[in-house]
Order: structure tokens, then sequence, then C-alpha cells
């Protein structure tokens, strides 16, 4: 199943006002309220138009526009505390190209109203017909960029009694939120759930059928090769919703790596290779967008490990690595991203310093290897020595320092890289 295709929604509000009087002044802050949250295709969607600052008003008359292809137009509701009526003269539905005209006006035309805060006038009823990813913003703007209207223009802004064009109306936008299906990847030896919102469970499911026990956005460990996985996501409103199907061609155990000398070294296994055809390795240098560099040929064993070296004498900064693993039948998925830091960076710190009895050694590397730990007086002479093996990232190295004697000694870290300390023992 494919992803929906990203699109922008647009829902435009259009308002225009016209107050005239003397002797008060005209404010006017109108904002429609966000709808978070659609997840279905004919949902049933309301958008109020609320008031924020509303004073001294005679005569309010707009445009609503929206996009036909993603929303439907179902109806209208007026508000309730409206204190405008409604020119129906005015109300001008077209549907095939997603916009009406309205106008309210003061029942006492010679007497402005005003209202407080957060009160409805309008509210529009939708049925979306198409679900988008992300949000659909919701925009006021001037009334010239409405096409295809079919009354004449109006005014822009609030004027008062002298028809002077005012500055101070404020529009405040919104946004109607999509919820899109989950999308599920390979993420080493684990299917994972990528999702927007916040869903409240999750149900696993191979070929239809759902997986006893499998219930979070994880599901570690699959082990039906050629099988096809998908995962239902469950909202709080009742929403569900079930994410693309994903076949294993391969069950990966491990995908890691660490970058020397221009070289970026990665290694990664498998604990099953059924119908297996090759790993395609990509790159990227931003994370998102990746490029296929080499193909490795599976050995359709039970367990196999694996192994690759990528020069990067014209990269810097960081890389990034994932894996396409293909079956047989074309069939493909993709392993966790790998970053790596294209410098060689070796860090050490110690505490306590002095200390009396252990020693930790705080170490930062960026790749994976075995290093040698020495601890010399202040002669040279080695007093203590031993080995330890070094991952990717943080590590801490524990030394028993209580049968020395009191005094300064150095403590020394060597491998592709070296690191000294001197410490005080009490």
């Amino acid at each position: 199943m494919k992803r929906p295709r990203n699109t922008h929604y647009l829902f435009i509000l259009l308002v225009s006002i016209l107050v005239s009087y003397s002797k008060s002044n005209a404010q006017i802050t109108m904002y429609l309220d966000s709808v978070q949250h659609v997840c279905l295709s004919d949902s049933l969607v309301n958008v109020p138009l609320r008031t924020k600052k509303f004073k001294n008003i005679l005569e309010v008359q707009g445009a609503i526009k929206w996009n036909p292809a993603i929303l439907q137009f179902t109806s209208f509701n007026y508000g309730n505390s409206n204190p405008l009526q409604l020119d129906s003269s005015m109300v001008n539905i077209d549907s095939i190209n997603g916009y009406f005209l309205i106008a309210w006006f003061a029942s006492n035309i010679m007497v402005p109203v005003s209202v407080s805060d957060t009160t409805i006038l309008l509210s529009v009823n939708f049925k979306v017909k198409n679900i988008g990813v992300g949000n659909t913003d919701l925009k006021f703007t001037s009334y010239p960029t409405l096409s295809n209207a079919i009354a004449p223009p109006l005014p822009s802004q609030i004027v008062d009694s002298s028809f002077k064009v005012r500055t101070d109306t404020l529009f405040v936008p919104g946004y109607i939120s999509f919820i899109t299906p989950p999308v599920v990847i390979q993420n080493g030896n684990s299917l994972e759930a990528v999702v927007n919102g916040s869903p409240i469970s999750y149900q696993w499911n191979l070929a239809g059928v759902p997986v006893l026990g499998e219930t979070s956005a994880s599901y570690v460990n699959p082990t039906n090769v050629g099988g096809g996985y998908t995962v239902t996501a469950f909202y709080a409103d009742g929403c569900k919703l079930t994410s693309n199907l994903i076949v294993l061609p391969i069950v990966l155990k491990e995908f890691n790596g660490y970058y020397k000398t221009g070289k970026a070294q990665l290694f990664w296994s498998s604990s099953s290779e059924i119908s297996a055809y090759c790993f395609i390795v990509e790159r990227s240098t931003d994370g998102k967008k990746f490029i296929a560099i080499d193909k490795v040929m599976t050995s359709n064993n039970n367990r196999t490990n694996y192994n690759y070296s990528d020069v990067l004498s014209s990269v810097s900064g960081k890389a990034y690595y994932r894996l396409k693993m293909v079956d047989k039948d074309g069939a493909s998925s993709y392993s966790n991203v790998l970053a790596l830091e294209l410098t060689n960076t070796f860090s050490m710190s110690i505490f306590p310093n002095p200390v009396h009895e252990n020693l930790s050694l705080h170490l930062k590397n960026n790749y994976t290897e075995n290093v040698l730990v020495k601890v010399t007086d202040m002669l040279g002479k080695v007093v203590l020595q031993q080995t330890a093996q070094l991952n990717i990232g943080s590590n801490t190295v524990n030394i028993n320092v209580s049968t020395l004697s009191k005094g300064n000694y150095t403590v020394t870290i060597k491998g592709n890289s070296q690191q000294q300390e001197m410490f005080f023992k009490f």
C-alpha cells in the first residue's frame, strides 16, 4: 500500500466589514477554531468562527472559501449567541468551486453591536472527502483573492463614518490536522510503527490475523520471513487506522558501524534469510535523501554476518546509512538508519580524583576497538595494566587502585588513539 500523497489544503475565510457610524471606535478580531485529529474520510467536521474582539460593529460581509477536492460543504449553523441578523439575500453557496458569500447586520442599523470574546458568529459543516498528510491551514485573506465570485467587490477593512480605511482589523488563522495511517519500517530486529497523533494502543497483524500479545508500537523479533505484517493504531476518539503491508525478506539481527581513517565500516547480521536476494547499501548526507551505493548478495543461510567498507574522502560532518533488504520476488524493507560522525573522536575523563580505591574512566569513542589501559608511577614504571573493549559512544572502565601507594600516577588508554590523565592516590 502506498502512503497518501502529501496534499496541502486551502481553507480560506475572507471577511470584510462595513461600518457606518460616528463618534464610535470599531474593533474586530475573528478566528476559526482549529480542528484536530481528523482521521477518516467521510468524517464530519464543524468549524466555528469566533470573536476575540468585536466592538461597535454594524455590518459584516464576507466570503468563506474551501478546497472542494478535500472538503464537501454540507451546511452552516448560525450562532445562537450571534447578536447580528443573517442577511439571507447575501447568502450564496457554490459547492463546486468551494465558497459561499454571507452577510450579517445589526437589528437596529443605527446601534453598533459589541459581543464578548469567543462568541460563535457562525460555524460551517463539512464532510471530509480525502484525508491528507499533516495540517490544513485555515487562513484569512483579503477579498480580491477570491476567484469566481458572483457578488460585487466588498470592502476589505473596517471603515469609519468618514470612510477612511482602518488597519487594525485582525484575522487569526487556525488549522485542521489529519491523522494518517501508520507506516511500518523494519528497525534492526524489530518492526516499528511510525504514527502521527497519539494512539492509545496497537495491534500487529500477520496476513490480516491479529498476532497475540503484540500490542505496542514495536514488534520485536518477528519470525515469519516472507509473511505480510501490518499494524492497526487505535485512538481515543474511536478512530482506527491500519498501516501499509510489509513483507519480511530478511530478519535483521543487527546493523551498526563506525568511522575510521576516511572509511565508514559497516557490519550487520541476519537471523533468517529464506528467499532473500540481496542487501542494497544506501547512503545519505542529511538522513532524508538516500542513494544506493552498492549491492551485497545474501547467502540464504539461517544466520550470516556481513561487513562493508565505504570510502568517504569527499564527505564531511555526518554520513547516514541504511540497508534495503530485497527478497527474490521483489519485496523489500528497510533497516534502521545509522548515523556516523566523520571524525576520529576519543576522549577520557576520570573520577574521583583524588581516589582511594576505585577509579572510573569515562570514555567516548566513535568506533568499537580493544584498548590497553596502563597505570604508571612518576618514574614511568607500569604498576597496573589491563585491557578493555570500547564500543561506539560512551564507555566506563573501572580500575581498582587500592593496592597502590600514596602518590601521583598517570593512567593511559592506548588504542587507535591515545589519552592520558594524572590522578592522586591517597
